[in-house]
């Protein structure tokens, strides 16, 4: 709207033509691009194995109880 109002110029499309960079500058882009992807990548593998370890601990308790229970159970055969 304000280039219609202001400037008298009706946009119907735009196109951009690829910009050229200097290697240094274009290589410092990929390089970023390639940092923010190994960060991403750490922090699933960081996700991933913090629920693997939740898993373990969860099923060390669930062995543990188990092996409570049955000690009990054992424990109230021998007292009869």
């Amino acid at each position: 709207r304000v280039l219609s109002s202001e400037l008298y110029i009706d946009l119907q499309s735009l196109q951009l033509q690829p910009a050229h960079f200097p290697k240094q500058f274009a290589d410092a882009i990929v390089t970023t691009q390639e940092k923010k992807q190994d960060i991403q990548v750490a922090a699933q593998e960081q996700e991933t194995s913090r629920i693997q370890q939740m898993t373990r601990l969860a099923n060390i308790k669930a062995l543990a109880q188990k092996q409570t229970i049955d000690a009990e159970a054992n424990a109230s055969k021998i007292r009869l």
